[in-house]
């Protein structure tokens, strides 16, 4: 996860400004690589089923890392828009197949009351390959765009190594195939919604995802090395993330401690719209994997062990349409209105939708 989402994703987000400024892309294209990335990732999580038959469980999460490592690698080509968003799209399908992998067994094998840390251990992954992104990314740029992309991927590849070092180790501990159509043990209509705020929780991720630092560059004026700073701080947030929520979820129950963290991280995406707090947002939207690991305990809780692969994909495949849905929606809402403000404003509003859907019911 910190090779393929936290650099693989993330790396991205940092770069936009320089990409745009230096002329490589257009702003238009910049979203759309962004948007490509997203896109992949839902090829990468329908894939993963089929794959998951004819590829063994380690064969597989080795393969997708190195070829995270390779895309990173082939970013820093400038071969230009066609050949980014094929580097970017590749990390991004990595990105669907180890995402799958690594929540399923992290969620089947760990014991009750102690799901919410174990999906808080994959998840901090994403914020340690944010946190380095913050720090790297504008060192580097002062030298090159090409520097900051070879640097980012020197760090995939000590990544990688020990990925591989772990799971070449590592028994296949998959579950059976037939756990791959076992059903949720709540309502239809219950499951329906956490799966309906999932994709809204990937929907209203987006205009942060991809702009956040070109909104504080060349919209504020903050600045490269400022900016840095304030995705530095999505990083501390999105490592720390995890283990607040799994915090929040030891004292009041994950189902209670999950329409909250959708209710603040909504708060904090449509902060910038108001022009003040911007240090808040960037703290709040980096703790975004705390949320992450609130939906994968959330979803053990509604299942058995042997039905979390098949209930884990239906959930990142939601993830997957909404990330997609809006990496290619809110490039061309941008294009078109040339506002940050409402970007801000929709994927807050989707984020706090998402909170209804998870409310408590008991």
């Amino acid at each position: 996860m910190f090779v393929c989402m936290g650099l693989g994703r993330f790396s991205y987000t940092a770069m936009v400004p320089a990409l745009i400024q230096s002329g490589q892309l257009s702003a238009i294209e910049a979203g759309l690589v962004g948007g490509l990335n997203l896109a992949g990732f839902l090829i990468g999580a329908f894939a993963c089923h089929w794959l998951r038959r004819k590829v063994p469980f380690r064969a597989l999460l080795l393969s997708a890392v190195w070829l995270a490592f390779f895309g990173l690698l082939g970013s820093a080509a400038p071969w230009g828009f066609t050949w980014l968003a094929l580097c970017r799209g590749l990390l991004g399908v990595t990105t669907g197949l180890v995402m799958i992998e690594c929540l399923a067994l992290a969620t089947a094998t760990a014991p009750e009351g102690r799901r919410a840390l174990s999906t808080g251990i994959v998840f901090a992954g994403v914020g340690s390959g944010i946190l380095i992104a913050g720090v790297a990314v504008p060192w580097f740029l002062g030298i090159g765009v090409a520097w900051a992309w070879s640097g980012i991927a020197l760090f995939g590849l000590v990544g990688s190594g020990l990925a591989s070092w772990g799971w070449w180790r590592a028994r296949d501990p998959a579950p059976a195939e037939s756990a791959a159509t076992a059903a949720p043990t709540v309502a239809p209509r219950i499951w329906w919604e956490m799966v309906a705020a999932n994709f809204l929780f990937a929907f209203g991720i987006v205009p942060h995802t991809i702009y956040w630092v070109d909104y504080l560059v060349r919209d504020l004026g903050l600045g490269v090395g400022i900016s840095g700073l304030h995705w530095s701080v999505v990083g501390v947030f999105a490592f720390l993330g995890p283990w607040l929520a799994a915090s929040a979820a030891a004292r009041i129950g994950t189902a209670r401690a999950l329409p909250l963290a959708f209710i603040v991280l909504g708060t904090g995406i449509g902060i910038p719209a108001t022009g003040v707090l911007i240090w808040l947002s960037s703290a709040i939207f980096g703790a975004q994997p705390g949320l992450s690991t609130l939906m994968a305990a959330r979803v053990r809780d509604m299942g058995t062990a042997a039905a979390m692969p098949g209930m884990i994909r239906v959930m990142i495949l939601a993830n997957g349409c909404g990330a997609a849905t809006g990496g290619l929606l809110i490039p061309f809402l941008f294009e078109a209105s040339g506002s940050y403000a409402l970007m801000f404003l929709v994927g807050g509003g989707a984020m706090l939708l998402g909170g209804l859907f998870v409310r408590p019911r008991e």
